[in-house]
């Protein structure tokens, strides 16, 4: 546990993520996280369409809440085809440090669905080995295998976000 890959930042969270053993890391993740369309491509496309602005926004408001209705049948599904529930406590753009209440070994692989935000569900999911658990605590660390461009990009957004979130908060606390 003390060679830890120092080469991203970490962020102390508490993220729910889901997971199942899986035999091999050489396949990519089953579940794909990359959106098809994002959602300011969406909002362009309909105020580009020369539609009165009332349409418009009530078209804005329309989607999202279809996609907090899509999410939430997302997340029942994920719950369904991976069983472990895990509470990652940090992240980074290399790995986690997380709780789990199954048994895991330090040889485990596993197929990992991280959830980064519920509405709109924001999800990265990749491959992982675990490397180590600390007797102590009985955190377990995973390190990312064959992680796709876009998870990796949408985790390390998410440290950044939430080390921006942290400083904002402290300089308003120490103000």
């Amino acid at each position: 546990m003390d060679s830890e890959k120092r080469s991203f930042s970490r962020v102390e969270t508490r993220l729910l993520a889901y997971a199942r053993k899986t035999d091999s890391l050489d396949t990519p993740p089953r579940f794909n996280a990359t959106p098809a369309l994002g959602s300011c491509s969406r909002d362009e496309l309909i105020r580009s369409a020369k539609l009165p602005e009332a349409l418009v926004t009530f078209l804005c408001e329309l989607d999202k809440k279809t996609d907090q209705i899509i999410s939430l049948l997302s997340q029942d599904q994920i719950r369904s085809e991976f069983p472990l529930s895990l509470e990652i406590t940090e992240l980074s753009g290399a790995g986690a440090r997380f709780s789990c209440p199954a048994p895991l070994s330090s040889d485990d692989n596993l197929e990992v669905i991280i959830i980064l935000n519920n509405f709109p569900l924001r999800v990265s999911a990749t491959k992982a080995h675990i490397v180590g658990r600390q007797d102590d605590s009985g955190l377990y660390r995973m390190e990312y295998v064959n992680i796709r461009e876009a998870d990796m990009e949408t985790i390390i957004q998410y440290v950044f976000q939430r080390q921006r979130e942290m400083i904002r908060n402290s300089k308003r606390d120490s103000a």
